[in-house]
C-alpha cells in the first residue's frame, strides 16, 4: 500500500510537470504559426496593394500606322517591327495594361491629339508637335527620308529639298515630311498631294499623278520596288537626313501616374542599351 501510494504520488507529480512541458511546446509551435500566418498575410497584402495599383491605372490605347520596317502586323498578324519591339519593351517594364491599333496615319494622329491616355508611335519630335504631347525619345532607329521618282523621268532632277517645289510630291497627311516640306513653304494641293496611307501613294505615282513621292530607306515603298514593281518602276531621286527624333508620343491629360510609370520604364529601357 505504501508503495502504491508513492507511485500514484510520484505520479501525482509528475503530471503537472509533463503537462507544463507540452503546454510550452504547444503555446511556441502555436506563435511560431501565428508568426508565418502573418508574415504570409503581409505579403499577400503587398503583393494585392501592387497588383491594385496596377489595376487602377486606366488601361493605355496604343495606335500605330502600316510603317516597316519601324511598326507593322507581320505574316502573322502580330504588331511587329524594331519600333514596336521596343514599345512593348517598356509596356511590359511598365506593368501596364495595353492594346495596340493599326490606323492609317491620320487617324492615328488625330486620336491621340484628341483621346487621354493614349499612346502612339511612330512620331517625329517636329517642333510643331512639340506641345501636343508629352514626350518619349528616343525611339533606337531613325530612318532617313528619300525623294522617289519614276525610273523613266529624266527630266527630274532633285538637289536640294528646295527642287521638290518644281514638282508635284505625294506625302502621308501630317507626317513628318508632310510637316517638314510645308516648313518650306510648299502648300497643300499645289506641290503638295495628301494622302491617309503609303497605298494611295505608291497608286499615284504608278499611274502619273504625281512626279514625286517620299518614303524611308529599308521601308514600305522600298518593298514595292522589290515585290510589285520587279524594283524597275521608281528610282531614288534625291535623300535627305531628318533633323528630329523618331519618339513616342503620349496624349494630353493622360493619368498622371500612368504618364509616371510610361517614363520611368522607357528611362529604364534606356539605361539598359
Amino acid at each position: 500500500m505504501l508503495e502504491i501510494s508513492i507511485t500514484q504520488i510520484r505520479n501525482r507529480r509528475s503530471r503537472p510537470d509533463n503537462l507544463n512541458a507540452g503546454s510550452l511546446y504547444s503555446r511556441f509551435f502555436l506563435a511560431l504559426f501565428s508568426i508565418i500566418i502573418t508574415l504570409v498575410s503581409l505579403s499577400s497584402t503587398a503583393q494585392t496593394k501592387h497588383y491594385s495599383q496596377v489595376q487602377n491605372l486606366p488601361k493605355l490605347k496604343v495606335v500605330t500606322e502600316f510603317w516597316p520596317p519601324y511598326n507593322y502586323l507581320d505574316s502573322n498578324n502580330e504588331f511587329s517591327g524594331s519600333s514596336t519591339d521596343w514599345v512593348k519593351a517598356v509596356l511590359t517594364d511598365a506593368n501596364v495594361e495595353y492594346d495596340i491599333t493599326q490606323y492609317p496615319w491620320s487617324r492615328a494622329y488625330q486620336i491621340a491629339q484628341h483621346t487621354p491616355n493614349v499612346l502612339i508611335y511612330s512620331m517625329f519630335k517636329a517642333k510643331e508637335r512639340e506641345a501636343m504631347f508629352d514626350w518619349l525619345c528616343p525611339l533606337p532607329k531613325s530612318p532617313k527620308f528619300t525623294v522617289f521618282k519614276l525610273a523613266e523621268r529624266d527630266d527630274i532632277e532633285i538637289n536640294s529639298i528646295a527642287d521638290i517645289e518644281n514638282y508635284t510630291v505625294s506625302v502621308v497627311r501630317d507626317s513628318y515630311p508632310h510637316i517638314y516640306l510645308k516648313s518650306y513653304g510648299l502648300k497643300d494641293g499645289e506641290t503638295l498631294k495628301v494622302s491617309p496611307s503609303l497605298e494611295p501613294m505608291l497608286s499615284m505615282i504608278e499611274a502619273k499623278r504625281v512626279d514625286l513621292l517620299i518614303g524611308v530607306e529599308g521601308g514600305y515603298v522600298d518593298r514595292a520596288t522589290q515585290e510589285r514593281w520587279q524594283g524597275n518602276l521608281i528610282k531614288r531621286a534625291f535623300t535627305f537626313d531628318n533633323p528630329v527624333e523618331l519618339c513616342m508620343g503620349v496624349s494630353k491629360n493622360t493619368d498622371k501616374a500612368l504618364l509616371k510609370k510610361l517614363t520611368e520604364a522607357h528611362h529604364h529601357q534606356l539605361s539598359l542599351r
